[in-house]
């Protein structure tokens, strides 16, 4: 047997007759949410399940789960047929374990794909066919040709000539980075860009 620890993004998707949005979402952002999971309820169209179909997007219709808006609102243990469901908050959880940093004096290779929930620093380039990931903040001080995906406060970038950049869901326009260092941040739910 072999076991492989992976994390992954699950979006929760409630749709009212509008199914074109989500697959316009999901075009305009595949290389983000390509490796996740959707959580679809409402109005699913066969149309919207062919597309997810074709495209190998993982998804589960909620409609078919009587108690799903409990679990999500309650975030409490339920009993249904005889079987536990146990929701647990982010605050209940303690982690024991000190934040850290994690810092890369070099390039980040073709290939390479670096996933953490830590922040992330690289004082090198990011190459094109790498792939950043962080739960946390990301500075990088070198071009980036690569995929980034930062859903940390912040993301400090310089030089960017990749479409694939994605801060808390959203896609970053490269045309935004002229060689400046620039801070990449969220003020009340907007994405700024600000040069440092």
């Amino acid at each position: 047997m072999q076991v492989r620890q992976k994390n992954i993004r699950i979006f929760e998707i409630v749709l009212n007759s509008d199914s074109e949005n989500l697959i316009d979402y999901i075009n305009k952002n595949y290389p983000l949410v390509k490796d996740n999971i959707f959580l679809i309820k409402g109005d699913i169209s066969k149309e919207l399940v062919e597309f997810l179909n074709k495209q190998n997007i993982c998804f589960v219709d909620m409609n078919s789960f009587e108690n799903y808006e409990k679990i999500v609102s309650k975030g409490k243990e339920i009993t249904k047929n005889e079987k536990e469901i146990k929701i647990i908050t982010a605050h209940e959880i303690k982690d024991d374990t000190v934040e850290t940093k994690k810092v890369f004096n070099r390039t980040i290779r073709s290939g390479e794909e670096i996933n953490t929930d830590y922040d992330i620093v690289v004082f090198g380039r990011v190459n094109n066919g790498s792939k950043i990931i962080s739960k946390g903040n990301v500075e990088i001080f070198g071009n980036v040709e690569g995929m980034v995906i930062c859903d940390g406060s912040y993301m400090i970038l310089k030089s960017v000539k990749s479409d694939n950049i994605f801060f808390n869901g959203e896609n970053i326009d490269k045309n935004s980075f002229d060689g400046k260092i620039k801070k990449v941040y969220l003020n009340e739910n907007n994405i700024e860009i600000k040069e440092l």
